[in-house]
C-alpha cells in the first residue's frame, strides 16, 4: 500500500512525526529508511518538545541523528513551531 502511495506522482513530499520521548525501534529505523529512498522529499518534525526538559531533548537530538533525520523540525506545540513546517511544505508544492 504504501509502494502505491509513494509512486504517485501527486504525491509531492512526506511529513513524518516522530516523539522522540520514546527510543526508535528496528521498525522506526526500517521505514525511516524506507521513506529516505522512496525518493520523494522528506520533513522529520519531532514531536511533543515542549514537554521535554534539556537532557530529554539532548537524547532525542541523538536518536534523530541515528535515524539519519536531516534538519528535522521541533515542534514545541505552539503556533510560531508551524512556521518552519508551512515553509517546508510550500518547497513540495511551489
Amino acid at each position: 500500500m504504501m509502494e502505491d502511495i509513494l509512486k504517485d506522482e501527486r504525491l509531492k513530499g512526506v511529513v513524518f512525526l516522530l516523539d522522540l520521548r520514546h527510543k526508535p525501534g528496528k521498525d522506526d529505523f526500517a521505514f525511516c529508511k524506507y521513506l529516505q529512498e522512496s525518493g520523494k522529499p522528506l520533513v522529520y518534525v519531532l514531536t511533543k518538545c515542549d514537554l521535554m526538559n534539556q537532557k530529554e531533548l539532548h537524547q532525542a537530538k541523538l536518536f534523530a541523528g541515528e535515524l539519519e533525520a536531516s534538519d528535522p523540525i521541533f515542534s514545541k506545540g505552539d503556533i510560531r513551531s508551524l512556521d518552519p513546517l508551512k515553509g517546508r511544505i510550500a518547497k513540495f508544492i511551489c
